[in-house]
């Protein structure tokens, strides 16, 4: 059997970037201590665990926290004990992970006096269950990307350009997207092998990890629509189911395990603020409602726009509409946070139709680099761009002004540019044929 030595080294070279990020956002981060930077080391994983475990914030019972802390051991559930803002799979993982690192290090009798310092013991057994899903996810995502750039005869290094993104080291062991972007391109590569099935289930499964890719379903659910009209039904009767029990399932199972923790999830997406958003540019306050209104607007025009192209079974268009889906429901609304190019760079880099359109999306990728890089350094560059750009010196992330909002927007405009390019080209295709 003939080994693939270029699937080998993307492979290779993914596991190595996996353990890069990995260790760069261990918890209390040798990497960010040593730089004296801690947007290089920030990891939701460890932040969560220390908010919600450690400090017992969000939580529905305070007497019940207290009793843990005070030497009840047992496992606390998101949605249920306390309130968790993720999807329902990422709950799941999260439930695992947390449950094994109590059991694990807690012992069966201990005091509050104890509790801080097997806190900080429990929350590498947490870390390390979730560095090793999304390091595996990322390793597999890369495999996957290099098939499916040799399969369509894309240039296979384009694997080895995504595996190598400045987007890749920093928030692989970040946040959860790496998962959704595995499931999701699972998901349109079963669409275009003709498994309809098995695409509703990934895309399933990456709407019950992260809601985003619910843009990517809708584009290929109304495509299988417009062939059950004409005819071809079989597609969308294979499609749908999976999509709602793997999609839709996870979510009421959330709802029935605690409405409490279902409507906490709802509200705190909901009263979110501008972050790092598109719209910002439009309207300079952002906890302006009006980011929500443009939010709400642009997100589902984009999706109708995008649904009229015409797929067939064009590889090329398939992946074309579900890069301008994917980018279009992250890119329009009123979060965009940096992980979330996760789930677009693996659509981009097959996309995408010429090099200077590549080069258009690297500059997008370290720009969001940027914004970790530079988040908790805000203060110093404030105060080297203040002589030339006239800003205050002051702590303000968020605000129109401040640098972290500039680099995010030279990736926002990058990735506009390339959406309307992309769709223009999509749309003469579809008059075309």
């Amino acid at each position: 059997m003939r080994i693939d030595r270029r699937l080998l080294l993307v492979a290779l070279l993914a596991c190595i970037v996996a353990a890069v990020s990995s260790y760069i956002h261990l918890p209390n981060s040798p990497v960010a201590n040593a730089l004296n930077n801690p947007g290089i080391g920030y990891s939701d994983i460890n932040t969560l665990f220390s908010t919600y475990i450690g400090g017992g914030d969000g939580w529905f019972d305070k007497d019940l926290y207290q009793k843990f802390r005070d030497g009840t051991k047992f496992c606390p559930a998101p949605y249920l004990h306390y309130k968790f803002e993720y999807p329902p799979l990422v709950g799941l993982l999260w439930y695992s992970s947390t449950c094994l690192a109590i059991q694990t290090t807690f012992p069966s009798n201990y005091t509050s006096l104890e509790f801080s310092s097997l806190v900080q013991r429990a929350i590498y057994v947490h870390y390390y269950v979730h560095a090793a899903a999304l390091s595996l996810s990322f390793v597999a995502l890369s495999i996957v990307l290099y098939r499916t750039c040799r399969d369509l005869g894309l240039d296979w290094r384009r694997s080895l350009v995504f595996v190598l993104l400045p987007t890749s080291f920093l928030y692989l062991v970040y946040n959860w997207d790496p998962i959704a972007a595995l499931f999701t391109l699972l998901g349109v590569e079963s669409y275009r092998r003709g498994k309809y099935g098995w695409a509703g289930a990934w895309l399933g499964l990456a709407v019950a990890t992260k809601l985003l890719p619910i843009g990517v379903a809708f584009v290929l659910l109304y495509e299988l629509v417009q062939r059950y009209l004409n005819g071809d039904r079989e597609p969308l009767t294979r499609f749908v189911p999976s999509l709602a029990i793997l999609g839709g399932g996870p979510y009421l199972a959330m709802l029935a395990i605690s409405v409490e923790g279902f409507r906490s999830f709802v509200e705190h997406h909901a009263s979110w603020y501008c972050e790092n958003c598109l719209s910002l540019v439009l309207f300079r306050d952002f906890t302006s409602p009006l980011h929500h209104v443009f939010s709400m607007v642009a997100v589902p025009i984009a999706l109708m726009i995008v649904a009229c192209i015409d797929i067939g079974n064009d590889a090329r268009k398939l992946y074309t509409a579900s890069f301008l889906a994917m980018t279009g429901t992250i890119l329009f609304n009123y979060v965009f946070t940096p992980q979330m190019m996760f789930m677009i760079a693996p659509l981009a880099l097959v996309a995408l139709p010429t090099t200077r359109s590549l080069v258009i999306y690297l500059v997008a990728d370290a720009a969001n680099f940027g914004i970790m890089a530079l988040f908790f350094k805000e203060l110093e560059v404030r105060k080297l761009l203040a002589p030339y750009l006239g800003i205050e010196v002051r702590w303000g992330q968020f605000e129109a002004d401040s640098p972290i909002q500039m680099i995010a927007c030279v990736r926002n405009v990058a990735l506009l540019v390339l959406w309307i390019y992309l769709l223009s080209i999509a749309m003469s295709r579809s008059s075309e044929a």
